[in-house]
């Protein structure tokens, strides 16, 4: 009896055994198909992963169009500075032309140059340099006389006598420019003060117009005249005017026909 009870659990056992094998065998392939299903699933959605949405490729091909504007308006911005310093550039260049074309200014041939000690033959240039234009020029002696008419007069007495040739301070540079020259000066004992040989001999006065006006308190000026012509011969050296009014200034041009 015991003998058959071991023999029927061991086959229990040994069938127990089998079934578990067999239930582990028919698992295994089930197993194998959802793994191949999970796979294929995989495969199947990465490409759905790698491709875009419509709403993506939209938001790039918007994207590459603004970079293209911004590229384009940049661009045009370039341009428009490079235009506008271009323009400016030949603007400059016009400018600098039209003033490199502009002519320059005449030069005067007209010369009013004096001597005055006390300010009266100053007062006549000046008169006579509105009527006439020009350039004027005064001569001033490098030593000083002394002040006032009759304390000068020993001095420029003294120079006569010595046919001294008094320095001017500053003289003119040149006179070469000018065609027609009014030389004022006062009378000093019957002709011109000593400072004005001085001018006469500093200068080439060849082929020029040198017009004599003088102011004195009772000598005329035809003595002071003559001693000019003689000092630059070759020079035209109509008659001079003593002026004793301004007025006699403009009918004394006139008639010389250096004024209208």
């Amino acid at each position: 009896m015991k003998k058959h009870s071991v023999k029927t659990i061991s086959l229990l056992l040994v069938l127990i055994l089998i079934t578990s094998l067999l239930s582990a065998c028919s698992s295994d392939p089930g197993n194998s198909g959802t793994a191949s299903g999970t796979e294929t699933e995989t495969q199947e959605s990465a490409p759905s992963e790698a491709s875009s949405t419509p709403e993506e490729v939209s938001a790039d091909e918007s994207a590459e169009v603004a970079s293209e504007e911004s590229a384009e308006a940049a661009s045009d911005e370039s341009t428009e500075v490079s235009s506008e310093e271009n323009a400016q550039d030949s603007s400059s260049e016009n400018t600098e032309k039209q003033t490199s074309e502009e002519p320059a200014e005449p030069v005067s041939k007209v010369l009013v140059i004096y001597f005055s000690h006390t300010g009266t033959t100053r007062e006549v240039a000046a008169y006579l340099h509105e009527l006439v234009g020009g350039d004027l020029f005064e001569i001033v002696p490098l030593k000083p006389y002394p002040e006032g008419y009759s304390a000068a007069l020993d001095p420029a007495k003294k120079e006569q006598r010595e046919n001294a040739r008094p320095a001017i301070k500053d003289p003119i540079e040149s006179i070469d420019q000018y065609e027609v020259i009014y030389l004022g000066y006062p009378i000093w004992w019957g002709t011109v003060p000593m400072i004005i040989h001085t001018f006469l001999e500093s200068y080439d006065f060849t082929g020029k117009t040198v017009v004599p006006f003088a102011t004195s308190g009772g000598t005329g000026i035809g003595q002071s005249v003559e001693d000019i012509r003689s000092e630059i011969p070759d020079t035209e050296v109509p008659d001079g005017l003593l002026v004793r009014n301004n007025e006699a200034i403009a009918p004394w041009l006139q008639e010389l026909g250096l004024i209208q």
